[in-house]
């Protein structure tokens, strides 16, 4: 008589079901491209709500970088797509303050 697969054995013994590892797709690399992408080109839509167009990039930045930091940390992949992505962040949030600066001297004349 011939038994089944058991149901569940403990791990480190045969035919232990083994455990989940960490993530190790490019989803947070693309996330971060993405994001800064989209933190370089915001300030160029042709949107005006009372001073608010100087501040967009800056959450699209900051969330690019820590998301592009995250995706070149630890056993990944898309390591060359996070470091793009960190580099659009980087760019985008240099926008973002100087846009926010030159404002602020603007609205101080």
């Amino acid at each position: 008589m011939t038994q089944g697969p058991r149901p569940y054995s403990p791990p480190g013994f045969p035919g232990a079901p083994r455990p989940a590892g960490p993530a190790t797709g490019p989803g947070l690399a693309v996330v971060a491209l993405l994001l800064g992408f989209i933190g370089c080109v915001v300030w160029l839509l042709p949107i005006d709500e009372t001073g608010i167009r100087h501040y967009l990039p800056l959450p699209f930045a900051i969330g690019g970088l820590v998301l592009g930091i995250m995706g070149l940390v630890g056993n990944r992949g898309g390591k060359p797509l996070a470091a793009a992505g960190v580099v659009l962040s980087a760019i985008a949030l240099i926008l973002g303050i100087l846009m926010v600066g030159l404002e602020l001297m603007h609205n101080a004349s």
